[in-house]
């Protein structure tokens, strides 16, 4: 996967996550998670780009 196709997932990623982190709770909050995490091992998308802070808010 190219750089730019990373940046994109992980954008898309970012923004669902946002989206439906506050409704969550106990185990569907444990499941999404688990899906981020899978997400992100998968796709090598846990490397911050420099100069952005952590947790990818600006």
């Amino acid at each position: 996967m190219s750089g730019g196709s990373n940046r994109i997932l992980k954008g898309f990623l970012e923004e669902r996550w946002k989206g439906i982190r506050p409704v969550l709770w106990g185990t569907s909050l444990k499941e999404e998670e688990l899906i981020e995490s899978i997400y992100k091992g998968l796709f090598n998308l846990t490397a911050e780009e420099p100069g952005r802070p952590v947790g990818g808010e600006a």
